[in-house]
């Protein structure tokens, strides 16, 4: 893997994706049953952009762990990312009650040129008051974000939470390159340490 002096990160790696065309929820529990099907039951982290919130949590032998126990409606999900390490599946809403995706997998399939990124997350103070598996950061300016990350510290704002991202390069017809595809990867310190 070679690095940029910009901090990210050059390599080769295998990769594959399967495409979904047409995806329907009718409720949660169908929703979480299709989600199992695909992804398995892998542990992981999910980032769940609905039309009235965000919503970060865990993903864990087929089930969704979000602060305070929060569950939505499928059809709110404007796009949604599981992943870990190894996969990703992307979600999004293509019409009402009607989703597109795609399952991407590393390790396997052919060889692919891609960058890894860290992406600092907002938020350099956390709240004392969050006990257990999650933890809130934000700013004096109101932003915040929670979590599903325990035993967040900041040092005087050097030490950050990172999401790694892994973008895959591909090529036209003019054999000029670029992105074709992202995906998430894990939460980092610094882009060292894993929260996972």
């Amino acid at each position: 893997m070679m690095r940029d002096g910009n901090g990210l990160k050059f390599a080769t790696k295998k990769s594959e994706t399967k495409p979904f065309e047409k995806l329907s929820f009718s409720d949660y529990e169908s929703f979480k049953l299709q989600i199992k099907e695909i992804f398995g039951q892998n542990n992981g982290f999910c980032v769940v952009y609905l039309d009235y919130k965000v919503l970060i949590g865990k993903y864990s032998e087929g089930n969704f762990k979000f602060y305070n126990n929060e569950i939505f409606k499928p059809k709110y999900i404007q796009k949604m990312r599981i992943f870990d390490i190894n996969q990703e599946l992307y979600i999004w809403r293509k019409k009402e009650d009607e989703f597109r995706g795609r399952f991407r997998t590393d390790g396997s399939g052919v060889k692919t040129d891609v960058v890894d990124a860290w992406q600092i997350l907002w938020g350099t103070k956390t709240d004392p008051n969050f006990i257990g598996e999650f933890s809130k950061i934000f700013e004096d300016r109101g932003t915040e974000l929670i979590l599903p990350l325990k035993d967040i510290s900041f040092d005087n704002g050097q030490n950050r939470v990172c999401i790694w991202t892994r973008n895959y390069i591909g090529y036209n017809e003019n054999d000029q390159a670029g992105y074709e595809d992202c995906r998430f990867v894990d939460f980092r310190y610094n882009k060292n340490t894993s929260k996972g």
